[in-house]
């Protein structure tokens, strides 16, 4: 939840000398993996701006919800969107934050926030917003954009399964229920790659360096503002 707390882990881990990689599966996700592939090969260009969007399809229990616990829902939630923001666009210089609980007046009893956006300008002078909610009651909402000097890339999905269904009535599909779901694949693709580099040896996809870089209680001192309450 600190740094202090992440730096004293990484000392353990490298005077242990074990392999050590964090959890970041959005890595390993096929449409994050391709439009990093994408952005290297140089077909959108020089990548200028990144949005980045994480919405729950309902808030967690309160006791979670305890930035005491769980860091709150910037650290939460934003965490795996301020890590792939890095991976494509690279570090941040400055950030400014705006959060406010909006749709769960309960959460305030805890001191979190339900909703934030977070913009970011890069060493590279490029921009990034992170947009954060709790409340996106149609289903689980992961998606990223990175626009460039030739083109852009969308990733991401709201329909889960491959169908539509057509009535007069209108078109329906169904919708992505949370994270289980969404990141199954890259789960599997994460735990895999973990595990092939223990056993044939190999440098760790995601560093500890990445995921202290990705906490936002790294940047604030670069100027991170929170605005909480109602």
């Amino acid at each position: 939840m600190s740094l202090e707390e992440a730096s004293e882990m990484l000392e353990k881990v490298e005077a242990a000398g074990v392999f050590f990689q964090p959890g970041f599966q959005r890595r390993f996700d096929a449409g994050y993996v391709a439009a990093q592939k994408q952005i290297e090969a140089g077909v959108i260009g020089t990548p200028v701006v990144l949005t980045s969007t994480s919405r729950d399809p309902f808030r967690p229990p309160l006791e979670f919800c305890d930035p005491k616990v769980s860091g709150g829902l910037i650290a939460d939630m934003g965490i795996h969107d301020f890590d792939v923001a890095r991976m494509y666009m690279g570090d941040v210089k400055s950030v400014y934050a705006v959060g406010c609980t909006l749709a769960y007046p309960e959460m305030k009893t805890v001191g979190d926030i339900d909703n934030a956006i977070i913009n970011m300008v890069f060493e590279s002078g490029a921009l990034g917003a992170v947009h954060l909610s709790r409340n996106a009651v149609f289903g689980y909402d992961i998606r990223a954009e990175i626009w460039g000097t030739k083109g852009s890339l969308q990733i991401g999905y709201h329909r889960q399964t491959p169908i539509l269904v057509m009535t007069k009535e209108g078109i329906t599909h169904d919708v992505v229920p949370y994270f289980m779901e969404r990141f199954e694949s890259a789960y599997l693709a994460q735990i895999q790659d973990f595990v092939n580099k223990v056993l044939h040896g190999g440098k760790p996809a995601v560093t500890g360096a990445d995921a202290v870089a990705a906490m936002p209680s790294a940047w604030r001192p670069r100027g991170l503002c929170m605005r909480g309450g109602s």
